[in-house]
C-alpha cells in the first residue's frame, strides 16, 4: 500500500507491505524479512531495502532526494526469499557467456529469473521549479545516441492459447486468442478462421472453437479495424491427447475433460487446486470426465484444473476464476465530515470495519493532485487475482466491478490467455521433482558457496602473492578500517606465499598467472572440496560515539560446499561483515584458531562467494503501466490529457537526421557503486575470483556482473578508465597497472546508454550496439586509502530504519506568516 498515486522528485514514497499465508488466509509468519526494491525508468536499481514483518506486516519509504537524477515510471518491487522457490526460470541471454564465468553452476545462478515479484509502477515527475506548483513534467535520462527512425515503433502481434495447453485430433476444442501491439495496447478487430470471422471480445482477446484433423496445419490472420493485418499458425493437434473446456452452467461451471481413447482414459486422473491445495480429486470413468463445480462451495480466487495419468505426466492445465460465495462489497467503510477543505482546517474521518480485529494502513492525499493509473491494484485484486496469474493486468478492479456475463467472459479470457501456474503441479505430486532452494527468513540468511584454487596450476613463486597484496593495497603488516576515519579498529594483515600445498607449475608460468583463462581453470578444477569446511563470520555493528562495538559471530560448518549462517537483528547500513573459511582438519591441538589474523604468513585457504537472493533482471514496462486510465468524472479532458502524457513519454528516445554517439562526460553516470561493493559484487556474480586482477579486468567483470550481456548477440564495447573518463586521453589520468590497487579506489562509475527494459530492442542491433564506459575513481586526496582485507569484507545493510510521516497539527501551531504547507499526502499511518 503506497501513500500516492504518483511523486515528484523530492518527495518520499511511504509504504506498508502485507504477506498472507495461503493455507489460511491470515497474516503470514513465515517470512520475517521482506526485500522491497526501487527501480528507475531505465531499469537501474535505486535503493533495496530490508523490511521487518512482524505478524505479516511491516513498512518503510524511499526518499528520491538529490541523488535522484532523473524522472520518469519508477518500479516498486517487493518480495520474500521463500517466494522465490516459486516461478524461477533462465532468463534467456543472446550469447554464450561461459567464457566470462569460473563454472556453468555460477552462470546459471547469474541468469536466475521469475517470473511473478510483486510489482508497482508509478510516476515519478520533475521537482518543481517554485513551492506548490505541481507541473507534471517528466525529463527521461537522456541517451548517448539518436536515430534517424525509432527502432521501436510498436508492431501488431497474435498469440493463440488453446484450452487446456494443446489441440485434440478429432476432439471439439476452444482456442482462445489476443490481439495486441508489441507492447502491449489492446487491439479491436476480428480473427479469420477459414470463412468464419470472430470478434475481439474484451482487451484484445476472443474465443472461437474447433476440432481439429489428424495433422492439419492451419494459419488464422487477424484484422484491425484500421485494416492492418498480423498472422499465426495454429499448433499442430495431438493425435493422443486431453481436451479440457470450462464453461459457465447457470450457476454452475461445467468442467468437460475428453481424452482422444478409451484406453488412455482408464490411466487418467484430475485434480482441482486453488493456491496449492488440492480441493477435488476425480478418476476417468471412460473417456469423458465431467465435474459440476459450484462456486458458493468452493474459495474465491483461481484454480487450476489437471489432467495427469499414473506417472505423473500432465496431458492438460486450465486456469479458471470463482467468485465463490464472495460478495465482495467493501467491509472497511470511510466517511469525511466534508467534500472539500481549507487552509489549516482539521479533517475528520471515520472508519469503520465489519471485521472483528483488523490491521489496516491509512492514506489521505489530495485528490487534485493524484494520478489515475491503470497500475491501481488493491488488496483484493492483488490477494485474488493479480498476484495468481503471469505479468501486469491492467485495471484488474474493474472485473470486480459487476457479476454479469460481460466481466466474467472477460476474466475467463484473461485466464485462458494470462495464466501461469505458481506451483508446478508434477513438482508438488511427483517425488523428487520439487526442490526448496530459498530458505525462510525470520532474520537475514547469508548463504553460499566455499571455493578452492587448484594447485597444480599456481606457481611456488612470490609472483602471484605480490600482485595479491599489492592490488588489494597492502604496504605493511597492519591495515585498519573504521567507519570514522580508520580508527579505532585494527586487524593485522601480512605478505606471504601460498604455502606447501601449492606445488610450481611450468604451464602456469607460461600461460602467465593474469591470463583470465587460467584463472578460470583454476576454479573449475578447484570447485569439489575434498572435505567439509568450517565457515566462521563475524557481524561488528558500531555503537554509539562512531566506534565498533563488539563482534557478533556465526559459524557454519559446509555441505556439498555449500552453508548458512544467520544474520543478528539490526538496523542500518553500517554492520560490518568479514566472512572466512577454515579446514578444521589444519589445526593446530591445543591452540585456539586465529580467524582473522593470520600469523602464518599465508593467503586464504579457500575463498567464500555469497548467494544473494535478489533477482538480477527486470521486465519491460507494458503500454498500460505508462499511460493513464480516462477518468469517467472528466471525460471530457482525459484524451487531451492522454494526449499530453504521450507526449512526454516521448523523450526516452532523441531524433535527429543521423545516427550518432555522444561522449560519454554528456551525462552523469547510470550506476555510482562503492569500490569495495562493486568488487565483492563481481565476486558473487562468479565474474572474478578472490583476488584482484588487472584495472581492465576489474572494470569489465564489475561492468557485466550489473549489467549483465545487455541482450545482444556481439560483445558490446567496454572501456575502462582509471580517474575520469575524457575525450582527452592526456585527461583521462591512467594509472600504471602496478600502482593500481583496491584501497586507492573510492568509487566506480558505469557510463552506458543501454537501458535495461528495452532489452532485445531493435536499436541495440548492428550499428546500434550498446556502448559501456567504466571509470575508476581514486579518492582525490592521494593520501587517502581504504582499509581492505585478505578474506571477505562487506558492509551488510540490515532492516530499514523506521522514520515518522511528518504531519503537523496546525490547530496547535500556527504556520509562519507567509509561509505554506504544500504536501500532497496530507496524513500517512502505516
Amino acid at each position: 500500500h503506497m501513500d500516492n498515486t504518483c511523486y515528484f522528485l523530492g518527495d518520499t514514497i511511504w509504504f506498508s507491505a502485507y504477506t498472507r499465508q495461503t493455507n489460511t488466509g491470515r497474516p503470514s509468519q513465515v517470512s520475517g524479512v521482506l526485500y522491497v526494491e526501487l527501480l528507475n525508468n531505465d531499469g537501474f536499481l535505486v535503493e533495496r531495502k530490508l523490511i521487518e514483518m512482524r505478524e505479516g506486516h511491516g513498512n518503510g519509504f524511499f526518499a528520491l532526494n538529490n541523488q535522484i537524477q532523473y524522472s520518469g515510471f519508477y518500479e516498486l518491487r517487493a518480495y520474500t526469499r521463500w517466494q522465490l522457490n516459486w516461478g524461477e526460470y533462465e532468463h534467456k541471454h543472446c550469447r554464450d557467456m561461459k567464457d566470462y564465468f569460473y563454472n556453468e553452476d555460477l552462470e546459471r545462478a547469474f541468469y536466475r529469473d521469475y517470473e511473478k515479484l510483486y510489482s508497482r509502477v508509478f510516476p515519478v515527475y520533475d521537482r518543481p521549479l517554485t513551492p506548490g506548483d505541481y507541473t507534471q513534467d517528466m525529463t527521461l535520462r537522456v541517451l548517448r545516441r539518436t536515430f534517424k527512425n525509432d527502432p521501436d515503433v510498436p508492431t501488431p502481434t497474435l498469440t493463440l492459447f488453446p484450452e487446456g495447453g494443446n489441440l485434440v485430433a478429432g476432439v471439439p476444442c476452444r482456442v482462445a486468442f489476443e490481439a495486441v501491439m508489441s507492447n502491449g495496447e489492446w487491439l479491436e478487430g476480428w480473427l479469420h478462421v477459414g470463412s468464419d470471422s470472430v470478434p475481439t471480445v474484451n482487451r484484445g482477446r476472443g474465443v472461437f472453437t474447433m476440432t481439429p484433423e489428424k495433422g492439419m496445419e492451419r494459419e488464422v490472420f487477424f484484422t484491425t479495424k484500421e485494416g492492418e493485418s498480423v498472422k499465426a499458425k495454429l499448433p499442430k493437434a495431438e493425435e493422443q491427447g486431453v481436451a479440457i473446456s470450462v464453461t459457465e452452467n447457470g450457476k454452475e461451471l461445467r468442467i468437460k475433460a475428453t481424452a482422444s481413447d478409451s484406453g488412455m482414459a482408464q490411466r487418467l486422473g484430475m485434480t482441482i487446486m486453488h493456491e496449492g491445495l488440492v480441493e477435488e480429486f476425480l478418476v476417468f470413468p471412460d473417456s469423458t470426465l465431467t465435474f459440476s463445480f459450484v462456486p458458493a462451495n468452493y474459495c474465491s480466487g483461481v484454480h487450476q484444473v489437471t489432467v495427469f495419468d499414473v506417472d505423473g505426466r500432465v496431458w492438460a492445465d486450465r486456469l479458471f476464476f470463482s467468485r465463490g460465495k464472495e460478495s465482495f462489497q467493501p467491509t472497511l467503510t470511510v466517511k469525511v465530515d466534508k467534500e472539500q477543505y481549507g487552509p489549516e482546517q482539521p479533517i475528520v474521518i471515520d472508519v469503520e470495519s465489519q471485521a472483528r480485529e483488523a490491521t489496516v494502513s491509512l492514506a489521505v492525499r489530495d485528490v487534485a493532485h493524484q494520478d489515475n493509473l491503470y497500475d491501481n491494484a488493491n488488496i483484493l485484486t492483488e490477494m485474488l487475482l493479480s498476484s495468481e496469474i503471469r505479468g501486469f493486468v491492467p485495471n484488474p478492479g474493474w472485473y470486480f466491478e459487476k457479476d454479469d456475463e460481460e466481466h466474467r467472459q472477460a476474466l475467463d479470457l484473461l485466464m485462458m490467455t494470462q495464466g501461469w501456474r505458481r506451483y508446478n503441479w508434477r513438482e508438488m505430486a511427483v517425488k523428487g521433482e520439487g526442490e526448496i532452494v530459498h530458505p525462510a527468513e525470520q532474520s537475514q540468511l547469508m548463504t553460499g558457496a566455499v571455493h578452492t584454487y587448484k594447485s597444480s596450476l599456481v606457481p611456488n613463486t612470490s609472483e602471484y602473492t605480490d600482485n595479491f597484496y599489492s592490488r588489494m593495497g597492502y604496504e605493511d603488516d597492519r591495515v585498519s578500517y573504521n567507519s570514522n576515519n580508520n580508527r579505532g579498529y585494527t586487524r593485522p594483515y601480512t605478505k606471504g606465499y601460498w604455502g606447501k600445498h601449492l606445488k610450481s607449475s611450468k604451464r602456469a608460468d607460461e600461460l602467465g598467472i593474469k591470463n583470465k583463462n587460467l584463472r578460470k581453470r583454476m576454479m573449475e578444477d578447484g570447485e569439489q572440496l575434498e572435505r567439509e569446511v568450517r565457515v566462521h563470520g563475524e557481524f561488528v555493528l558500531p555503537i554509539k560515539g562512531n566506534t565498533v562495538g563488539d563482534a557478533m559471530q556465526g559459524d557454519a560448518t559446509t555441505k556439498d560446499g555449500q552453508f548458512r549462517i544467520m544474520a543478528p537483528r539490526y538496523q542500518g547500513n553500517n554492520c560490518l561483515f568479514f566472512l572466512s573459511a577454515s579446514d578444521t582438519t589444519k589445526w593446530k591441538e591445543g591452540e585456539e584458531h586465529s580467524w582473522i589474523e593470520q600469523t602464518d604468513k599465508k593467503l586464504p585457504e579457500y575463498y567464500v562467494r555469497l548467494s544473494f537472493p535478489y533477482p538480477r533482471f527486470v521486465k519491460p514496462y507494458d503500454f498500460y503501466m505508462t499511460h493513464l486510465l480516462p477518468d469517467d468524472e472528466k471525460e471530457e479532458n482525459a484524451a487531451t490529457d492522454l494526449e499530453y502524457r504521450q507526449q512526454t513519454m516521448r523523450q526516452l528516445t532523441v531524433y535527429d537526421k543521423k545516427g550518432i554517439r555522444r561522449n560519454d562526460i554528456d551525462v552523469p553516470p547510470a550506476l555510482r557503486i562503492d569500490a569495495y561493493e562493486a568488487y565483492n559484487h563481481a565476486i558473487d556474480a562468479g565474474l572474478i575470483d578472490g583476488w584482484i586482477p588487472n584495472a581492465d579486468d576489474l572494470g569489465t567483470s564489475i561492468a557485466h556482473s550489473y549489467i549483465a550481456d545487455m541482450g545482444v548477440n556481439e560483445t558490446p564495447a567496454c572501456n575502462v578508465f582509471c580517474g575520469i573518463p575524457s575525450a582527452d586521453p592526456e585527461l583521462s589520468m591512467k594509472m600504471e597497472h602496478k600502482v593500481f590497487s583496491l584501497a586507492n579506489l573510492d568509487s566506480v562509475y558505469i557510463f552506458t546508454d543501454y537501458a535495461p527494459r528495452k532489452e532485445g530492442s531493435e536499436g541495440y542491433l548492428r550499428s546500434g550496439l550498446p556502448n559501456m564506459s567504466v571509470s575508476l575513481r581514486c579518492y582525490p586526496d592521494p593520501s587517502k586509502r581504504r582499509g581492505v582485507f585478505r578474506d571477505r569484507f562487506l558492509r551488510l545493510p540490515g532492516f530499514a530504519s523506521p522514520f515518522e510521516f511528518y504531519s503537523p497539527d496546525y490547530s496547535k501551531q500556527r504556520l509562519p506568516e507567509g509561509q505554506k504547507d504544500y504536501r500532497r499526502t496530507l496524513y500517512w499511518n502505516p
